[in-house]
Formats: structure tokens, sequence, C-alpha cells
């Protein structure tokens, strides 16, 4: 093999393709815009209350206790637990608890309002019976439930009003099981608490407002980066590598041209091997698919500005970037080989040019998030290079670890020998016809 006539042949191939406007324009243009589309439809940028970084995250609580009278003998006490979860949540005394949740007051309308256009987490509503489920003048304690409503479009945040609304019930169910349990236990007890009926409903309210006695401080290991949830970690790599296999199974189609043209007849009478004449053709896809690769990742982290992204698109190991663009381009370009090698004409080398990178980019989550599929569909989306290839990236966006895509960059390569190979073979019996 020259390898000087294989540089001389695909240069001459790349000068072809920055010379027409339109093909740059699908190469670049269109990944880009559908990069964006689909990043903004999962990004904060059409999501005001999505999650990242969680702090002063707004719910509303609806009141409708009515309260209830607990007797014991002479004594009375009128209790709003309802209120006391509302003053809980909208005025903690707790400082934590304070900077995590802006909770307000209002009626279930504009509760429900609030939540439906997105301007609170959650919607918290407090059934007329919540006292009444703890009357120590029944035989047992009852039963009570309060809604929680949340807004579909901030997961995280709706989830973590839910924890808190749990962990306040939950202290609250506690302090009266224990007064029941009293009550049964020890008659005695319990009527000595006749007395302090009053200053045992302000210590639960002291209670619930105050901070729990076990804290959780999270943190990361020194020198690692927090991960995080962003869209473009998934959607730009792999609209990259969807429409780069589009680059590279038309750019080898077009050894089709040569051959209609008569080009390719011209370099076999020359003295160049056939080795010579392919490697050259499809060192052409593969500078085409080098370059769109390299161009699409210097311009993806601007659409994340766009979008509000706190986090790198690519993440920072740059030698496994390097490493994943290169497997990625030949693996491009072995499946290109491999279109050319199975295709007896033109037109069948243009419909498989079509149809294949398109059933890959399905099965390779080109436009979802595949991540979480099992099933049949998991197994099948294994066949697919843009599987290994955008999972790749998106682990070293999240990770930065090398080790951990080293499989995805093995898999890459043995498709590309694979693919290179037959299709080699399937080129050469055609020009022995």
């Amino acid at each position: 093999m020259d390898i000087k006539k294989v540089w001389q042949i695909a240069l001459r191939g790349v000068r072809e393709t920055f010379s027409n406007r339109n093909l740059l324009l699908i190469m670049i243009a269109a990944p880009l815009a559908l990069t964006l589309v689909i990043g903004a439809a999962f990004s904060k940028f059409l999501n005001k209350t999505s999650d990242i970084p969680i702090d002063s995250i707004s719910m509303a609580v609806v009141n409708h206790d009515t309260g209830t009278d607990v007797v014991l003998g002479p004594f009375t006490q009128h209790f709003k637990l309802g209120q006391n979860v509302v003053d809980s949540l909208v005025k903690p005394t707790s400082a934590s608890l304070a900077k995590l949740i802006n909770a307000t007051e209002m009626n279930e309308a504009d509760a429900l309002k609030a939540v439906n256009t997105g301007k609170v987490a959650a919607a918290l509503i407090i059934p007329a019976d919540f006292s009444a489920t703890f009357d120590l003048g029944k035989p047992t304690i009852g039963h009570s439930t309060l809604r929680l409503v949340r807004d579909a479009g901030a997961p995280l945040s709706a989830s973590i009003v839910s924890s808190i609304t749990h962990g306040i019930t939950d202290g609250l169910t506690g302090s009266f099981v224990m007064m029941f349990a009293a009550r049964d236990s020890d008659p005695a007890l319990y009527a000595a608490l006749g007395p302090k009926l009053g200053a045992l409903s302000a210590d639960l309210q002291k209670q619930l407002q105050g901070d729990a006695p076990i804290a959780v401080k999270s943190g990361s290991l020194s020198g690692q980066q927090p991960v995080t949830n962003n869209p473009l970690q998934y959607f730009a790599p792999a609209m990259a590598i969807f429409f780069a296999l589009f680059t590279a199974t038309n750019g080898a189609a077009a050894i089709f041209e040569e051959k209609e043209n008569g080009t390719l007849q011209r370099l076999l009478l020359s003295p160049t091997s056939r080795v010579t004449i392919l490697v050259g053709q499809l060192g052409t896809v593969f500078g085409n698919g080098l370059f769109q690769m390299v161009v699409l990742m210097l311009l993806m982290p601007l659409i994340g500005v766009v979008l509000g992204s706190q986090s790198s698109v690519w993440g920072t190991n740059l030698i496994g970037l390097a490493l994943m663009t290169l497997c990625t381009a030949l693996a491009a370009t072995g499946l290109g080989t491999l279109i050319v090698g199975l295709s007896r004409t033109k037109q069948q080398a243009v419909t498989l040019a079509s149809v294949v990178p398109t059933t890959l980019g399905v099965l390779g989550g080109a436009f979802f998030d595949i991540s979480g599929v099992g099933g049949p569909f998991a197994v099948l989306s294994k066949l697919s290079l843009n599987t290994w290839a955008t999972s790749g990236y998106r682990t070293l966006a999240m990770t930065g670890d090398l080790g951990a895509v080293l499989p995805n960059l093995a898999v890459l390569l043995g498709m590309f020998a694979v693919f290179f190979g037959i299709g080699v073979i399937g080129f050469s019996r055609q020009l022995d016809v």
C-alpha cells in the first residue's frame, strides 16, 4: 500500500467536501439545531423549577384542619395540629429548613394553580379531620390522608418536599402514638398529663420546627467533580454520532459515483493497488467524520451556555475524548466500508446509507435516553455503535474516568475491524466482476 497515494486520494476527497457549502451545512448546522431543540426539552430552559442547585424550593401549604379538643378529666386543650404543620413549614425555626424550603400558605385553588403553572414544586393539602385523627378521647388513633400535589416538571424538588413532609408527619404521629400507649398502659400517668397539655402542645410545635437529631452531610471525594444530570451530556454526543454515521455512509457510497464517472477505472488502470485506492477513498470518509466530530465538540458547549447548563457537556478528560473521537470515527468509517462491500449498485448503496444509520440511531438512543430501558430492546441496542459511543462520551463527561470507557473503545475498534474487513472483501469481489 502506497501511503503517499492514500494521502493524495483522501485529501482530494476532503477538499471536495469543503467546497460543498450545502454538505457542510448539513454536517454541522443540522446536528446543532436538533441538539438545541432536544436539549431545551429536557433542560431547565423550558422548566424554570428544575432542580440543580437545590435551594429555596417553592411550595404551597393549604390548611383545612378544623382542630380537635383533647379532654383529660377537668382539663381541655384545643389542638390545631394542621396549623402546627403549616407554621413548621412557613415559619421554620430551623436554619437548614428555612434555606431549603420557601413555603407559602394559600387557599386550595391558588395552590393547585401554582403547581400547574410551575410556580411551586408541590402543594401540601391538609384535610379538615387532620387533628381529629389524634383525638385521645377515641379508642384508637384515627386515619387521615394528606395530599401532596407535585409538579411533574420538577421531580427532584417535589421529592425533597415530599421527604420533608413525611418527616414532619412521622414525628407528629410518633408523639401521639406514645400518648395513646401511655393512656392504655398507665392511666395514672396519662391523667397526670392533663395539666401539661398546653405545654405539650407548645413543645410539640417546637420539636416540629427544630433541627433533626441526626444530620446527614454530603460531599465529594477530594479531586472529584459532583455528578449532575445534564441532558446535553447524553444528547450532544448522540446527535453528533448520529449525523457522523450519515456522513460516513453517504461518503462511502460516493465511491459508486466515482465508478459511474470513470474516475475509479482510471485509478485502477494506474500503478495503484486496490487496497491503496479503497483506503484512500475511505480516508476521505474518516477525515470528514473526524472533522465533523471535532467541530461539533467545540460548538456543542455553546448550546449548554444558551440552555443554562451548569456542568461541562464533554468533561475535561482530553485524552479520553480524543480516543473516543478517533474510535468513533473509525467505527463509522468501517460501517461505510461495509455498505460499499454489500452494495452492488449506487441505488443500493444510497438506500443502505439512509436506512442503516437511521436504524442504528433508533437502537442506539439518538432521540431518547435508553440507559434505563430493559428487555429485548436493551439487548438489540448493544449491536449499535451509537450505544457504545454515546455511553462512552457520557461516562467521560460525568466521571472523567478513562478506565471506565475502555470497554467502549474496544467494542468500537472491534466493530471497525469487522466492518472494514467484510467491506474490503466485498469491494474487491465487485472489482473482479
